[in-house]
């Protein structure tokens, strides 16, 4: 917790992917949201790497867009 901002995280296939809010929630919520949603993109684009979320942002950014 830093200035009021909790920040979560976790490291799937060498990605982080990241969460902050600003109140008070359940860190195992927040945790396996972010498991759910590497898992999710994982499942769409086949293999999860750097390479391969660049090359297909665009899906990315769409599938986060539904899943939030």
């Amino acid at each position: 917790n830093v200035d009021g901002v909790n920040y979560f995280h976790v490291k799937v296939a060498g990605l982080l992917f990241v969460a902050t809010t600003r109140v008070n929630v359940s860190p195992s919520l927040v945790l396996e949201l972010l498991q759910r949603i590497a898992r999710v993109i994982k499942d769409y684009l086949g293999v999860l790497n750097e390479d391969s979320f660049r090359k297909n942002f665009v899906l990315v950014y769409e599938l986060l867009d539904e899943v939030i």
